[in-house]
């Protein structure tokens, strides 16, 4: 049909010309086209330009269309084209051409102030921010990389977080990587900047991430403020190129090999500079029990019974400030939610919350360090 055609002028034009970085582009792009193409409806102005791209065949043509197509994708969009969410498609085109995503990249944090249910604008951030109103503790949630059928989670862990009065108590921050495929080194910089100017305020904070959202709070762990500060992370991705799980994280793999190569040690020596408690947790399922070890831990502990009680009281006579915990009793994937359900994450969280207040406030004098 239409978009079989769209995809196969796409696909050969575009291959030809870029080599390896352009052929995966090239899939994204005719992706693209077929999300702005519909023979089912009448052709607007918009998709008669893109129906002119790809019979014209000229592969600078289809990129310019899918440019402007992906420009104007909102990571509130939750349509699909062939199965697979168009937010993902948009950000990983974008990533790939490094093309700008205005409203993608704008849309990479969102905060809800403790006892509302609604997430401030970015003003009103800032505002509450430089006010006494503010929580002492700020959990910070990493969004993973499920793309696929849902679009970006942006709310990852929102409801768990709302289920307990020790962290609905608490300021919350949901961040994400609209790549889904960068391990949150997108415009490192600017949102390394960013993400310091919004938890340096507090006391304490906490980050929690699970696959690509743990690999996040690992990267940004110098960040916590405090010693009573915590870092969970579930099944943190260490090695994009070792993992033949994921499709995506090896193509990103070959598109950055040095990013890939690098990301372990990155990750290590920003947990060895993290002020807080860093626990890594990983199911006994040998790809994800082989990343997690791959970061050098104080200490490692098998956890037979993953129900809260068992878990706080063993969790409770360890002192080591960094340790992995290897759930026994989770041999496949879908450990987190698993957690989730059976009330484990939630009582993580309320420790983590619970560790931080007793800790007191941070020095008047404390300065930000600087996150490399």
């Amino acid at each position: 049909g239409l978009r079989g055609q769209l995809a196969r002028t796409a696909c050969a034009r575009t291959k030809a010309l870029l080599g390896l970085r352009g052929q995966l582009a090239a899939s994204f792009a005719a992706l693209a086209l077929a999300a702005a193409a519909d023979a089912t409806t009448s052709l607007s102005i918009g998709k008669a330009m893109w129906l002119l791209a790809a019979g014209l065949g000229g592969a600078p043509l289809v990129l310019l269309a899918c440019r402007r197509w992906a420009h104007s994708v909102h990571v509130t969009d939750t349509s699909t084209v062939l199965g697979i969410s168009k937010v993902g498609i948009a950000g990983k085109l974008s990533y790939l051409c490094g093309w700008s995503m205005p409203l993608l990249a704008g849309s990479r944090f969102l905060f809800y102030r403790t006892g509302t249910e609604v997430a401030l604008s970015a003003s009103e951030m800032r505002e509450h921010l430089s006010s006494t109103a503010r929580a002492t503790v700020l959990i910070v949630a990493f969004s993973g990389g499920a793309i696929n059928k849902i679009g970006i989670p942006r709310h990852e862990f929102r409801r768990t977080l709302a289920s307990s009065s020790a962290t609905a108590a608490c300021d919350q921050l949901f961040v994400l990587d609209p790549t889904g495929m960068s391990f949150y080194s997108f415009d490192l910089e600017a949102f390394t900047a960013a993400l310091r100017a919004i938890v340096w305020p507090y006391d304490h904070g906490i980050f929690v991430g699970n696959c690509l959202g743990a690999t996040g709070a690992l990267r940004f762990s110098p960040l916590l403020p405090s010693a009573e500060s915590s870092v969970i992370a579930f099944n943190p991705e260490l090695s994009p190129a070792l993992d033949v799980r994921r499709p995506p994280f090896l193509i990103s793999a070959l598109l950055q090999p040095s990013m890939a190569c690098c990301l372990r040690g990155t990750l290590q020596a920003a947990a060895d500079d993290c002020l807080g408690v860093l626990h890594v947790h990983c199911s006994a399922w040998p790809p994800e029990l082989r990343q997690a070890e791959l970061i050098r831990c104080d200490a490692a502990i098998d956890l037979l019974h993953s129900n809260p009680a068992s878990m706080r009281a063993m969790l409770a006579l360890r002192e080591e400030r960094m340790l992995r915990v290897v759930h026994r009793d989770y041999d496949a994937h879908g450990m987190v939610t698993q957690l989730q359900r059976g009330g484990a994450l939630a009582a993580l969280l309320t420790d983590a919350v619970e560790r931080a207040r007793k800790g007191g406030s941070v020095p008047a004098q404390a300065a930000p360090r600087q996150h490399q």
